[in-house]
């Protein structure tokens, strides 16, 4: 998601606050949550997150996902993959809880198939690494594999059914929270609407 916000992000923050100095990081939802519950992030933008009492988590985007493989490597072309099919092809995928490993999942527990888990890596760029060299496939939104599509080197199919996670701005419910965070999060907000509502960013605004 980062892709396609925080460009934005940094460029409207700074015209507004020139003196404030943005640290962004990032990862999989999983590892940015921790890092919010630990207090070492003010806010977050995490993928499906599990409600937490203690903290309030307000939709922006609905992202669609794909199946991500390696050019010419994706079964049926650019028509949908079905679960059955999916089951088949080796995986490589985050760990618990990550958003998409649920997704895949709970998929399979419903269909009462195994997936077959290839590889658990917990980070992107490696995960993309392994999916051009052609060692499995992945379920990704868009933004984690744009650049890659348009190069040539990956190649991404919808899912049937259809399937999307939604994008969500998680903010401690309790306690003081600076003007400066709060102009933030409405920032991020405004933003998310913006840039779906304009297709710079793929996805069903929220806000």
């Amino acid at each position: 998601a980062g892709t396609y916000l925080v460009p934005s992000l940094a460029e409207r923050f700074a015209a507004s606050y020139p003196n404030v100095f943005l640290k962004v990081v990032g990862g999989y939802s999983g590892y940015i949550h921790e890092w919010l519950v630990r207090g070492q992030v003010d806010l977050a933008c995490l993928h499906d997150p599990l409600p937490q009492r203690g903290f309030d988590a307000a939709p922006l985007v609905q992202e669609p996902v794909f199946l991500v493989g390696k050019s010419g490597t994706l079964p049926r072309g650019r028509r949908p993959v079905g679960i059955a099919e999916l089951a088949r092809l080796p995986m490589i995928l985050p760990s618990r809880p990550n958003a998409s490993r649920r997704l895949l999942d709970g998929w399979m527990a419903e269909q009462r198939l195994t997936p077959n888990l290839r590889m658990e890596v917990d980070d992107p760029l490696i995960i993309r690494a392994l999916l051009r060299a052609g060692r499995g496939f992945s379920l990704l939104s868009r933004g984690a594999f744009d650049a890659d599509l348009h190069d040539g080197r990956l190649q991404a199919v919808p899912l049937r059914p259809a399937a999307s996670w939604r994008l969500a701005l998680v903010v401690p419910a309790h306690g003081p929270r600076s003007p400066i965070v709060t102009a933030l999060a409405d920032t991020i907000a405004a933003l998310a609407r913006e840039l779906t509502g304009s297709g710079a960013w793929p996805g069903r605004g929220l806000v």
